[in-house]
């Protein structure tokens, strides 16, 4: 987003970046965000002049984000960066040709390690509690359903041998009906 904020104006550089999006940048009190944009020639146009500079031969082509850790202020930081070219920045130059421009955004690795443990705490710790709860209603569920049809099988297992009369079909869960009606017609014809 900030390299979408950059402008050349008078052959120069210009970053403009909206309030909202300056005062985000730097609401965190312990610095754990940073931003830089370097012009064509390094010249800082804004963000944190003292961030680490990728290598030369690292540079990204335009467009395409890379990453890499390094340290600032004797704090370890994630940092992703691109280049953007811009048109003309250098007076009196072709507008068709281009020159790049760094952009960089770094995080605290600390930063990344508390928002990763939020991550856990917010999605997965849940789990923790929902997944045995909703064994348990399961289970629950299961045995109450299940009531009907140990019923029934008790009902044909306390039975004497000799005893053919049809099975009382209100005792089955109707979606065992259909079972019943069978095995009773199967009564009546031994009978």
């Amino acid at each position: 987003m900030i390299a979408r904020q950059i402008q050349p104006v008078n052959g120069v550089a210009e970053l403009r970046l909206p309030d909202a999006t300056h005062d985000f940048l730097r609401a965190d009190n312990v610095n754990s965000v940073f931003f830089q944009v370097l012009g064509a020639r390094g010249e800082l146009v804004g963000g944190d002049r003292d961030m680490p500079l990728p290598h030369e031969d690292d540079r990204p082509q335009p467009g395409i984000v890379e990453f890499r850790d390094d340290v600032l202020r004797g704090n370890d930081i994630r940092v992703a960066y691109t280049t953007v070219d811009l048109p003309g920045l250098a007076p009196g130059r072709d507008p068709k040709n281009t020159e790049p421009v760094l952009v960089q955004m770094a995080g605290t690795l600390d930063k990344r390690s508390q928002l990763a443990n939020d991550i856990i705490k917010g999605v997965i710790l849940p789990q923790f509690v929902i997944l045995p709860l909703a064994i348990i209603l399961v289970w629950f569920e299961l045995s109450r359903g299940l009531v009907p049809l140990h019923a029934l099988q008790s009902n044909i297992h306390a039975r004497r041998p000799e005893d053919l009369s049809p099975i009382e079909a209100g005792q089955a869960p109707p979606e065992i009906a259909p079972l019943v009606a069978s095995f009773n017609d199967l009564l009546m014809r031994l009978e």
